[in-house]
């Protein structure tokens, strides 16, 4: 069920992104109503790997097979995506959308104040794609292209002979004047943004009920606001 009977939560996950460095992918698969998602989502997010939890045994088949055949079909190994953030930018959050909505808890400002973090996404198949939001307060004036984040992207690719190879880039948006606005952005922004506060409303739930309270009506806000009526 992945809740904790003994040892140090903090020296597991320093143990698995010991792991993940080395190439080792660690999925994390649960069973029990108790099921603790949040805790081994740390465990398998080093590793770029994902967390499931098991509605029925005969669910445990399936997954095994799917996870050893993205391991089989694997052609892109060693993928490491190296963000950086300019320092000027205020409130900055970091979201994965897919394959398995999570949010980066932890997101630490280098010697100069921008901040740099650095994703495992361990082995990828042809099929798998990753889709990632990064959220920031800017200043800005009314309208202009704003540099919102450099990317360096390192990878091998066993079966073409290549290896340690690597793609930089800058990501720019055009804020203020009359640049398009992508709707489906936003709601994923919005959808990815309740992973956090079921996150802070799992540190609240049965120790203070009115900080959980408030948690879920902002919530249920968030998700009306963005027409998802399974979320409400």
């Amino acid at each position: 069920d992945g809740l904790e009977n003994q040892g140090s939560h903090a020296n597991a996950v320093r143990i698995l992104n010991e792991i993940a460095g080395l190439g080792v992918v660690v999925d994390c698969l649960g069973i029990g109503e108790n099921f603790a998602f949040d805790a081994m989502q740390e465990f398998s997010g080093p590793s770029g790997a994902r967390t499931e939890r098991l509605e029925t045994p005969d669910q445990a088949a399936r997954i095994f097979r799917d996870l050893a055949g993205v391991a089989q079909r694997s052609l892109v190994h060693n993928v490491l995506l190296r963000l950086r953030v300019p320092s000027a930018h205020r409130d900055v959050e970091l979201y994965q959308v897919t394959p398995e909505m999570r949010w980066v808890a932890e997101l630490q400002r280098g010697p100069r104040g921008e901040i740099q973090h650095v994703l495992n996404l361990g082995s990828l198949p042809q099929h798998l794609s990753y889709t990632l939001l990064v959220a920031a307060s800017v200043d800005t004036p009314q309208a202009g292209v704003v540099e919102m984040c450099h990317y360096r992207l390192d990878y091998s690719i066993p079966l073409l002979g290549l290896a340690s190879e690597s793609l930089e880039g800058t990501v720019r948006v055009q804020v203020g004047g009359r640049g398009m606005r992508d709707g489906g952005i936003t709601n994923q922004y919005t959808e990815a943004t309740l992973t956090r506060l079921e996150a802070d409303f799992r540190r609240h739930y049965g120790s203070d009920w009115d900080a959980a309270a408030r948690i879920l009506a902002v919530m249920v806000k968030r998700a009306e606001a963005a027409h998802l009526t399974d979320k409400v």
